[in-house]
């Protein structure tokens, strides 16, 4: 069976740093308990992955055994907490940001005083329990054409919508480096700006080569070519990787993992590896940098950051450091995280051990501390119909983005803090300095409910997406998200949505623990900055086999948006070749951003389109439509201007036009405008066509409809007499006025004139 994470590594008390520790060899970094080193990757012979899925599954599926994984040391003990020194940012950068916020709570599934998040706009499952691996620790991106799914099972490729396109195990993705390789602790992301996709696991946990593997795609489709790399954890032979984080910036792919003993299980030390992600993207083989943080100074789980700005040079880690420190001076608990900075060139990296997180910069009281595990690692998750609770883990950090200046950072945490009944979902918003900008709770003060397992995510508008799993007596285990808009001020919460509630109760023993997760993920659309997508886990009904049962599911959701427009003429009146300039207005009334926003003006009878522009977007003209596309509208007013020309082919010329957009608007019934312009009887600025027809035996007169006060008149002779008034009288017919005209030698000619001396 695929080894589960270790659960809790320990975190450390804060400690005073002391002086910097300096090696002439250049291996050291400075700071003290981070070494550095070097070494080479093992490369693989590029995999297809398309080709190797094509081949059966592989058929040494591994047995629900429960090999022994050991439990790590005891939490290590610190000296007290002072801030770190790093370099803070410009006063512009941090006058230009809101306050620091105060902390939001919220309760269970259903709360009455919040508006729901959005419906998911696409959903779909992924991969489920085969019965080889008690978690499925959750791993998935979403490229511009495929969703990929990373569990211990297997890696699944899939379109868009859902549809299975390519699946293996996630043994045999990495088979070339031996067809009894054992993979476990996956991730997976996407890297919108070079278009590639990231995946690393941990690998032969029992054996002296043991491993983290790593592999890139060599473009965006993952059906393609994939370069792999296998990368030796311990010179010594004596360690084994677990829980391998991945982050990546411009310069680096960055992969975290805690090292324990193979024999005795003790938590030996965090390791942080730098790869060259230029290099690794072409399938070259170039050093890396490795860098050993004492266990005792630094503890484990320092998160690489997904960084979302192109030209940032550092790339930011961040680690739960203690969720219920006592600063000995002033005797005030508080709970701190703290912030890594791995920076300098490639190939001469150092990582700094920088600045603490303190909730006792916020406002309120008490200040908020939680606890880093719970009460001998109990199982607490509630579920429906038994009395088995499910394991929610420890308060190590889960996931990590860099965007806008601040690093948003997600993890579970087990409250309350003396001691743990329940666990709660929180995510921060922090600068790279140590600054609490905001923090926010998802939780239940009654214990009914508990939640755990978080990923986050960050937009383009800075609005945020939760997910996370939700565990309570009513229900069973269940996918949830939260959606957080960002309200101009701070992100404020909306209520839960569901992904998919849990089919059944759950019970999978391994290693004395009802284990779940270990993680999960959230990302953005990279065709869409503003679009989320989440993959969380939920529980199967059980079957007398197996009765602890788990599957995955996607949800794509978009922000809540309310789309208005609106339009106006440049004059009320027209007569027949008058130009006219119609108007669009198009906002969003929430303070949001639309996407994906397009605007549709079926051309009008009656209209010669002149021009069409736009103050935003992409204007096109189709056969008769106007289309105007805009990536996104916010509540800043964008404007289509269409300039046309009344062609006289009906009495009054009515512009339509309605607007859609990714996702469900909040209030439909201002996307459409409509503005109607009569013709009047002034005079035309050219002259009508008119036509002859034979109708069977008759003559029909006919002219564009819109002409008004025109008379028909009629003479016999163009050498000599007058022209006289015809005495029929014309009748309109869709669009043109028509006369009949009489087939007798007396009449001879007639023409059109506009009534009038």
């Amino acid at each position: 069976m695929k080894p589960a994470s270790m659960f809790f590594i320990p975190n450390v008390l804060p400690i005073v740093l002391g002086s910097l520790l300096i090696c002439t060899s250049g291996v050291f970094s400075a700071e003290v308990g981070i070494v550095r080193s070097q070494a080479y990757a093992r490369r693989g012979e590029p995999i297809h992955l398309g080709e190797a899925a094509a081949q059966p599954r592989l058929a040494e599926a591994k047995p629900r055994a429960q090999p022994w994984i050991p439990s790590p040391g005891p939490l290590p003990q610190g000296l007290g907490w002072r801030p770190g020194k790093t370099e803070r940012l410009s006063t512009e950068t941090l006058t230009s940001r809101r306050p620091v916020a105060t902390s939001h709570s919220s309760g269970g599934p259903s709360l009455a005083d919040l508006k729901p998040s959005p419906l998911p706009t696409i959903q779909f499952p992924s991969i489920e329990d085969d019965g080889t691996s008690a978690t499925p620790d959750t791993a998935g991106a979403v490229g511009p054409y495929h969703v990929m799914t990373v569990a211990n099972t297997e890696v699944r490729v899939q379109d868009r919508e859902g549809a299975v396109l390519a699946s293996l195990t996630l043994d045999g993705f990495f088979s070339n480096f031996g067809s009894d390789i054992f993979t476990y602790d996956p991730r997976c992301v996407f890297d919108a700006g070079a278009g590639r996709w990231i995946l690393t696991a941990a690998a032969n946990p029992n054996l002296p080569d043991a491993a983290i593997v790593v592999a890139v795609s060599a473009s965006n489709d993952p059906l393609g070519d994939w370069f792999r790399y296998y990368v030796d954890v311990d010179s010594f032979d004596e360690a084994y990787a677990d829980s391998p984080t991945l982050g990546f910036n411009k310069n680096w792919i960055v992969v975290q993992a805690n090292l324990f003993h193979q024999v005795t299980g003790t938590f030996i030390e965090s390791e942080v590896f730098a790869f060259d992600k230029v290099n690794w993207y072409e399938g070259a083989d170039s050093p890396y940098s490795r860098f050993h943080l004492n266990a005792a100074e630094h503890g484990g789980s320092q998160i690489p950051a997904i960084t979302l700005d192109s030209v940032l040079e550092t790339l930011y880690l961040v680690k739960s450091w203690n969720g219920n420190f006592v600063d000995p001076q002033t005797r005030i608990a508080q709970g701190l995280l703290r912030i890594y900075e791995l920076k300098g060139s490639i190939g001469a990296e150092e990582l700094v051990a920088g600045a603490f997180v303190s909730t006792v910069q916020e406002s309120t009281q008490p200040v908020f501390t939680w606890a880093d595990s719970a009460p001998t690692s109990a199982d607490l998750g509630k579920q429906a119909g038994t009395t088995n609770r499910v394991q929610l883990g420890d308060s190590r950090m889960q996931s990590v983005m860099y965007r806008g200046q601040t690093l948003w950072c997600s993890q579970t945490v087990l409250l309350p803090t003396a001691k743990a009944t329940r666990s709660g979902v929180v995510w921060w918003e922090v600068f790279p300095d140590g600054q609490l900008f905001q923090r926010h709770l998802v939780d239940d003060p009654q214990s009914l409910w508990s939640y755990a397992y978080p990923s986050l995510a960050v937009n383009d508008h800075y609005d945020v997406l939760v997910g996370y799993n939700g565990f309570g007596a009513s229900s069973y285990p269940t996918a949830l998200y939260r959606f957080y808009p960002n309200d101009g001020v701070y992100n404020n919460p909306l209520g839960e949505q569901i992904i998919r509630s849990g089919e059944g109760s759950y019970f999978e023993l391994y290693a004395g623990q009802n284990r779940w997760g270990d993680w999960s993920a959230t990302c953005i659309d990279p065709l869409n900055d503003g679009v989320f997508w989440t993959l969380q886990e939920y529980a199967l009904a059980p079957t007398p086999q197996d009765a602890g049962r788990w599957a995955l599911a996607w949800a794509a959701v978009t922000p809540p948006y309310d789309l208005q427009v609106s339009s106006r003429a440049s004059t009320n009146r027209l007569v027949v070749g008058q130009e006219v300039t119609w108007t669009l207005s198009l906002s969003n009334r929430l303070l949001s951003f639309a996407y994906n926003v397009t605007l549709t003006n079926p051309i009008p009878a009656g209209l010669e389109i002149l021009s069409a522009s736009s103050s935003a977007g992409e204007v096109s003209i189709v056969g008769d439509l106007v289309y105007w596309d805009l990536l996104g509208v916010g509540v800043e007013t964008n404007r289509l201007e269409i300039i046309g020309r009344a062609t006289g082919d009906t009495l009054q010329v009515t512009n339509r036009a309605g607007v859609v957009a990714r996702g469900q608007d909040s209030n439909p019934t201002n996307n459409v405008t409509q503005l109607a312009i009569p013709l009047f009887n002034g005079s035309p600025v050219f002259s009508p066509v008119v036509k002859a027809t034979a109708a069977g035996s008759k003559l029909l007169l006919s002219w564009p409809v819109g002409y008004l006060g025109f008379v028909v008149e009629t003479r016999k002779d163009l050498s000599s007499g007058k022209w006289e008034p015809y005495s029929g009288s014309p009748s309109p017919q869709g669009a043109v006025q028509s006369l009949e005209l009489p087939t007798d030698q007396d009449y001879r000619y007639f023409r059109l004139r506009r009534a009038g001396p």
